[in-house]
């Protein structure tokens, strides 16, 4: 079935008046390289929050630490966020509290109970991955991508390691509509992390904590830690007791689960 071409006027008929109302761009593209690429490479020290953009297709998808996000045409949402803070505000956490908001419009959506977010950044669903962030600052703002898995065709480059709504719904996915909840969670509670920072939505994280007394490792640079994770503290950094006994806190790094 051929997928639903994007529509900015659908996409804004799902989000709320107070949302809406802190959109300062709205472009939807057939294809990019990188939607995050496209932001930081247009973006000006003047350049207003709340400017976003999605593609129907990434050339050059990205995911953290340099990875591919595999973007094939149609199949998924990609999508790109211009937003400002107050300079020098501690941005600490942000990508848990954008991760939150994500899985909260993705409830609104209809979808059914077993959502799970891995630190720092990575959204799960039956212990495989459903979506992603990427955080990357730009000419004094932020630039904030996130991709969700809707239809991914079975070909050579999928992997097992993931999986879409269509396969946890049995349905179609009506992705301008889904792309506007998300949007409209996005525009109503960032304001709520530029005054309140991340503790207003670490218990709602916790909720969905798929690491919590697991056994993992964690790649930190060039030293590798395994213990069991003790949560997230108020900074949202990864709190990790190690088979020796010794707690690590960890504001950055590559986790893995190891009990699997």
């Amino acid at each position: 079935m051929k997928a639903v071409a994007l529509d900015a006027v659908k996409i804004m008929a799902a989000m709320s008046s107070r949302a809406r109302s802190g959109i300062s761009r709205l472009e939807v593209f057939s294809i990019l390289d990188s939607t995050n690429t496209y932001l930081l490479q247009e973006t000006q020290v003047d350049t207003p929050s709340g400017w976003v953009c999605f593609a129907d297709q990434q050339t050059q998808g990205r995911g953290r630490q340099g990875k591919t996000w595999h973007s094939p045409a149609g199949s998924n949402i990609y999508g790109s966020l211009l937003w400002r803070f107050s300079p020098d505000y501690d941005l600490s956490g942000l990508s848990l509290a954008i991760a939150v908001m994500l899985v909260e419009a993705l409830q609104h959506y209809g979808m059914p109970t077993g959502i799970q977010l891995k630190w720092p950044n990575d959204i799960w669903f039956a212990g495989r991955k459903l979506g992603g962030i990427l955080l990357e600052q730009a000419q004094g703002g932020v630039v904030i991508g996130f991709g969700l898995n809707l239809r991914l065709p079975r070909d050579t480059h999928f992997s097992p390691a993931w999986i879409d709504i269509h396969e946890i719904t049995g349905n179609i996915p009506q992705r301008n509509h889904l792309i506007g909840l998300l949007l409209d969670s996005l525009f109503t509670q960032l304001p709520v992390f530029a005054t309140q920072g991340v503790v207003s939505f670490l218990s709602r994280w916790r909720n969905y904590d798929v690491l919590y007394q697991r056994h993992i490792d964690v790649q930190a640079g060039q030293r590798k830690y395994s213990g069991i994770v003790q949560g997230i503290n108020e900074q949202g950094a990864l709190l990790l007791c190690d088979d020796q006994g010794v707690m690590h806190t960890f504001y950055g790094a590559e986790v893995t689960l190891s009990d699997l």
